[in-house]
């Protein structure tokens, strides 16, 4: 077996030789790079679907505020829009979740080492946060048979503020949990948990969007454990890649299209070796906060 680096864009120069051992790294580091982008992608996603989730509330403040809607139909058009938005919200997140398990054991598996504890910090969200464990249980009804919310409340009132009157607005997305205590297939302990929620703020409903709001910390809280997790391993393979382009670089002058090739007479496999997958990757991580903070924010119209 041969292995080489090689352009493979027709008509630019370049070959070299590498060893099985150097063919290995890059092979190991290009596609466990892959993996930690495609994580930092779907994380990008997550927070992308929640912009829109607010937008959409705002948007549906707006439409009331300039429409005045004066009957129930047109209310319940708009619940069921913003319901379905929250939808798409909560299979975002679960999408994250399933592909950042994925990507985790591919790359404990090609670097053959132990897999990180995603599981156990997963299960440490659950168990220590109610709107993780409802939020879990809501998805999942909603996949299968029922909308996220039940409900929705939209209101407003002029407030005066020094020598100027604004009007305030507020949106409620509610999740009722005697609804979901009559679903048989809704988790009963969870549906009794938001029934207490309820009543400690002497309500009938629970506010989905706070729901949320907890459940994306969760995640921005697992988010920041895996890059720490990770940091000092995603550094040694971004250093592998870009002294190879580097080296490349001053020896050929281009590294358009480089690639390392295992051969036997044909090409065996060919792995691309090229630098802005590092630059997204590190953009992404820059531009999207993760940490327990990152969702302690309410948005007021």
């Amino acid at each position: 077996m041969i292995y080489e680096l090689r352009c493979m864009a027709s008509g630019l120069p370049g070959h070299r030789e590498i060893s099985r051992y150097e063919y290995h790294q890059l092979r190991v580091a290009r596609r466990s790079l892959t993996e930690v982008l495609s994580v930092e992608e779907n994380y990008n996603g997550l927070l992308d679907r929640y912009i829109t989730m607010q937008r959409e509330l705002v948007t549906a403040i707006l439409q009331v505020e300039l429409h005045r809607p004066v009957d129930g139909v047109d209310f319940h058009g708009y619940s069921q829009r913003l319901a379905r938005e929250a939808a798409c919200l909560l299979s975002v997140g679960r999408q994250y979740l399933d592909h950042t398990a994925h990507s985790v054991s591919e790359i404990a598996r090609l670097n053959g080492k132990a897999c990180l504890p995603f599981r156990e910090w997963c299960g440490k969200e659950y168990d220590e946060r109610p709107g993780y464990r409802a939020i879990e249980a809501i998805r999942n009804a909603a996949q299968h048979r029922m909308l996220p919310s039940q409900g929705i409340a939209i209101g407003g009132a002029w407030v005066d503020e020094g020598k100027r009157r604004q009007r305030r607005h507020s949106v409620s997305l509610r999740v009722y949990p005697k609804i979901l205590q009559e679903n048989p297939k809704f988790k009963k302990k969870i549906a009794e948990e938001l029934l207490g929620i309820a009543m400690k703020n002497h309500e009938d409903f629970v506010d989905l969007m706070d729901l949320i709001r907890e459940h994306l910390t969760g995640l921005a809280t697992i988010h920041d454990k895996l890059r720490l997790a990770l940091a000092d391993e995603i550094s040694s393979w971004e250093y592998l890649i870009e002294a190879t382009l580097e080296s490349w670089r001053k020896d050929f002058g281009r590294d358009l299209a480089l690639a390392a090739n295992a051969r036997d007479g044909r090409n065996v496999e060919s792995v691309p070796i090229f630098g802005d997958y590092l630059m997204r990757r590190r953009r992404m991580t820059s531009q999207n906060d993760a940490g327990p903070r990152t969702f302690d924010f309410h948005i007021r119209c």
